[in-house]
């Protein structure tokens, strides 16, 4: 699973690292990683999950946002086999670096 976000920073801003927070089925979430850019490929969520939500905070030195909104992609079965996306939510992940 292949997460992006898109945030806006000042001209000149660099040195932001994007932490990203994951919760399976509803359950609590967890901290997975902390990544320079704004992308993160998730290779770890467990077969038979039926849900997936992710969260990202951005930090900068002293500063910290908040946890974005949260993504949140559902899996479900379609036709004869196979595991497909059927649906996803997001509000939007805005964040202040």
């Amino acid at each position: 699973m292949i997460v992006k976000w898109k945030t806006s920073q000042p001209p000149g801003v660099s040195g932001v690292i994007y932490s990203v927070r994951r919760a399976l089925d509803g359950g609590d979430y967890v901290l997975l990683d902390s990544v320079g850019g704004k992308t993160f490929t998730d290779e770890t969520v467990p077969v038979g999950t039926q849900s997936v939500s992710y969260a990202v905070k951005a930090k900068r030195g002293l500063q910290m946002s908040g946890w974005s909104e949260s993504l949140t992609i559902r899996f479900g079965r379609i036709g004869g086999g196979g595991l497909t996306i059927t649906s996803t939510e997001t509000g939007p992940m805005k964040m202040a670096a």
